[in-house]
């Protein structure tokens, strides 16, 4: 994961927790960034969600679990 970025425009902070409403997770968001930042590949096999590369996106710790993920 990256720095904690000082973005304004976004919908959620450092710190929020959230529910996934497509996938039905809880999580915290642990930073956001202001765009995908990943590489295309990962884009394809992931991100079933096809959100849009240039919007926030997300790095979040799911509740319950011992991962983080990548989210919009």
């Amino acid at each position: 994961m990256g720095t904690v970025t000082n973005i304004t425009n976004t919908k959620f902070s450092v710190g929020d927790l959230i529910h996934h409403r497509l996938f039905n997770y809880r999580s915290v968001i642990v930073d956001v960034e202001q765009n995908f930042q990943l590489t295309d590949d990962w884009y394809e096999q992931v991100a079933k969600s096809r959100s849009p590369k240039s919007k926030p996106w997300y790095n979040v710790l799911v509740h319950g679990s011992t991962h983080s993920t990548y989210a919009y």
